[in-house]
């Protein structure tokens, strides 16, 4: 569902975007939240001279078993890496438009294993 959509569905609703791949569209919409993937998309924020509330999306390097998909380790178009995230942090310093709201952390699909929210934490 687009943005679009959803706020004329749920027009009292928060929405908050996450994603690889946003579009300008996307990424300049009238949106709660945004959770950012790059460096690249902070670069845009600044283009769009808007302002925005924003999660940074971190890969953690945890090892991650019987996981079918592991998101943590390096830069990917599912997150940064603490470089990219540093990166990140150095750009929104001295400004006020892009407000860091946090860290977006996913590690894995299908785990069960309870573990890894607290090993999580101890990388955070």
């Amino acid at each position: 569902m687009s943005c679009h959509t959803y706020a004329s569905t749920f027009p009292d609703s928060p929405i908050a975007l996450g994603g690889p791949g946003k579009t300008d569209a996307e990424l300049f919409a009238d949106v709660t939240r945004l959770h950012i993937e790059s460096p690249s998309e902070i670069l845009r924020l600044f283009a769009a001279d808007r302002s925005a509330d924003v999660l940074l999306r971190v890969n953690l390097d945890i090892p991650i078993s019987g996981a079918s998909l592991a998101m943590g380790g390096g830069a990917t178009p599912f997150g940064m890496d603490p470089e990219g995230i540093a990166e990140c942090i150095e750009m929104l310093s001295d400004q006020d438009a892009i407000r860091l709201r946090g860290i977006h952390a996913h590690l894995a699909v299908l785990t069960t294993e309870v573990e890894y929210a607290d090993t999580a934490l101890m990388f955070l």
